[in-house]
């Protein structure tokens, strides 16, 4: 996408040699499609070398695609290209995410995972007329906090849990709200019975414009064929005791005096 605006892009740090990591300082501009990743390093690449940088959102969903992509294009002065080929690429995918909506039309859906992924998967269910019922994170910052704004602009009525993983709170909290999907670490909520997904596939495009379409079918695949699921939960054993189910399952957070 990067190239389309005529940009030539060093990859950093993954598929990085000590080549790319020299040329670091003469780069005209930094982004990154991970915030937890790359924040304080462009910060400090602004700071000690005067390369600005530009750091939305993670590019998955309609919505946050066009923002990144936008958000980079700002930098070198290219926003009526990136219009250009925003709008090409509406009128491609579009359509297509229509026909992937008919499928996943108001499924509840409560997603896990790292701060950036998460809040850009709760982004993309809307994409597809989807309703989110809660979302786990493991870390709560002023950053997060953009993120949770951005997201209460999209859905209204979630439970947001800020946990590093725990199984406890999550396993208790996706009980009780019985999603139609879970998006995200599945151990427990797959012995639930619960069909589960990931927006992380590393065999596939995820972010961009083909992305959306790929993840989109992924979940509606996943939503009609829910047998290892349904098996698994008939046959595994949760991990915690009945009461544990029927209590709060916030308890033992204890509010600041």
């Amino acid at each position: 996408m990067l190239g389309l605006l005529g940009l030539a892009c060093n990859y950093i740090p993954f598929y990085s040699s000590l080549e790319k990591i020299k040329r670091i300082p003469s780069a005209e501009a930094s982004t990154s499609i991970c915030k937890v990743f790359a924040d304080e390093f462009m910060k400090e690449l602004e700071e000690d070398y005067d390369i600005p940088f530009s750091h939305t959102v993670m590019p998955i969903g309609v919505r946050n695609t066009d923002k990144w992509f936008r958000g980079v294009a700002a930098l070198f002065g290219k926003e009526a290209e990136a219009e250009e080929y925003i709008k090409k690429e509406h009128e491609r995918v579009l359509p297509q995410i229509e026909k992937i909506k008919e499928r996943l039309q108001g499924k509840r859906v409560f997603i896990c995972g790292g701060t950036g992924r998460s809040f850009a998967a709760a982004a993309l269910i809307d994409d597809f007329g989807m309703e989110l019922v809660g979302l786990e994170t493991p870390t709560y910052d002023d950053d997060a906090q953009i993120d949770i704004d951005y997201l209460n602009e999209i859905h209204k009525d979630y439970i947001i849990d800020i946990a590093n993983m725990q199984p406890f709170e999550q396993v208790n909290i996706v009980n009780r709200l019985k999603p139609d999907v879970f998006i995200g670490v599945p151990s427990w909520s797959a012995r639930l019975g619960i069909p589960t997904t990931h927006v992380l596939d590393m065999k596939r495009p995820t972010m961009g414009y083909d992305g959306i379409l790929y993840l989109g079918n992924k979940i509606a695949d996943q939503i009609e064929n829910p047998g290892f699921n349904k098996k698994l939960a008939a046959h595994a054993r949760l991990p915690y005791k009945k009461s544990w189910y029927e209590s709060d399952p916030f308890k033992f957070i204890k509010p600041l005096e």
